[in-house]
């Protein structure tokens, strides 16, 4: 290819506008072309932020030859359907997570990116964030020994919510927002090798028909186990991890920061301030030992689109790959099984 890939974002709302426009905009291998939104306010908008030419409909967007790379940020319920289209117009696609909302449309999405010959690949930006890579730094150096449980949460407080993410039908609700997080997490962390799978929705506010708070819990046949938490029911933070191995625990109370930073225009990895810095109790040489470990940012989240014009332009290979999603998604449908019935469910039977 002689020019940089041509990216339109559809959706304008926060997601894409925050992730995926500053994102593409700042990335020296992609040019951001284009904005699909059926708002009129936010395409105005879009067209003042970065001087992109706007689209109402998405058909005319996917219909225009110069764009190369379409990236996805609608209501969840219109990520499988708007890919397949993406695709089978030619278009390469990055798709918001989550990436679908059951594993049968991953499999669908898959099968139509092998017969269209483009790349497909889902927005897993918590890959790089500095909390999960401290996190990945510590067990790649042995300082918890070998994993026993570990611990992710996510919550605030909430009375009502506003946005897509507050009705079921489109795919709303604490889980579907941060369980592909959290399991695609705890997949990279620990293998796919998951056993069993157990999940409590919490519906506490009777004026939607969202969960208000998701609990899910995997078992793994190495026995080690992940929790995560998230949803609107704590005036409190509980640590972003909390983690237990063999020979130590890991603590991280903050979240990475890059999403504030974005908010504000400025993208690449963003230092913790000492005092956000992970806690790690260990023992070294047999002495135990308390220690505050550095966020690592090695990696942020320009790292991902950096990945996904390598990989258009050289053919470098994915960094996130929708087969990983896959495996994601049946974890997940697992956990809306054992929801909905109270019951654990055995992957795999």
């Amino acid at each position: 290819m002689s020019r940089l890939p041509r990216v339109g974002v559809v959706g304008y709302g926060y997601g894409g506008k925050v992730f995926h426009a500053t994102l593409v905009a700042a990335c020296s291998g992609l040019e951001l072309a284009a904005v699909c939104s059926r708002s009129e306010a936010k395409r105005r908008a879009a067209e003042a932020d970065f001087g992109v030419r706007t689209y109402a409909d998405y058909a005319d967007m996917i219909r225009d030859p110069e764009l190369d790379l379409i990236s996805i940020s609608t209501p969840n319920d219109l990520h499988a359907p708007f890919a397949i289209q993406a695709m089978e117009a030619g278009k390469h696609v990055v798709v918001d997570k989550p990436f679908a909302l059951t594993a049968d449309q991953v499999q669908e999405m898959i099968a139509v990116r092998d017969r269209c010959g483009v790349l497909l690949s889902p927005y897993q930006n918590s890959r790089f964030d500095s909390d999960f890579l401290t996190l990945q730094h510590c067990l790649a150096q042995g300082l918890l020994g070998e994993v026993i449980l570990i611990e992710a949460a996510w919550q605030r407080y909430a009375t009502t919510r506003s946005t897509f993410r507050a009705f079921k039908e489109h795919g709303g609700g604490p889980f579907y927002d941060f369980a592909p997080h959290f399991l695609d997490q705890a997949l990279q962390l620990l293998g796919s090798n998951v056993e069993t799978v157990y999940a409590d929705f919490l519906y506490t506010n009777p004026d939607y028909d969202i969960e208000w708070s998701a609990h899910c819990w995997l078992r793994f046949a190495s026995g080690a186990r992940f929790s995560m938490e998230a949803g609107y029911i704590s005036r409190l933070p509980k640590p972003r991890w909390f983690v237990r191995g063999t020979i130590g625990t890991f603590r991280k109370e903050h979240r990475d920061t890059q999403e504030q930073h974005m908010s504000r225009g400025r993208t690449g990895p963003q230092p913790d301030p000492p005092e956000e810095w992970a806690t790690v109790a260990t023992e070294v040489g047999g002495v135990p030992t308390e220690m505050r470990i550095e966020s690592v940012t090695t990696k942020s989240y320009m790292t991902y689109y950096e990945n996904i014009a390598e990989a258009i332009t050289t053919g470098t290979e994915l960094l996130v790959k929708p087969e990983e999603a896959l495996e994601t998604a049946r974890v997940m449908d697992a956990a809306m099984q054992s929801a909905a019935t109270g019951e654990v469910v055995r992957m795999g039977s």
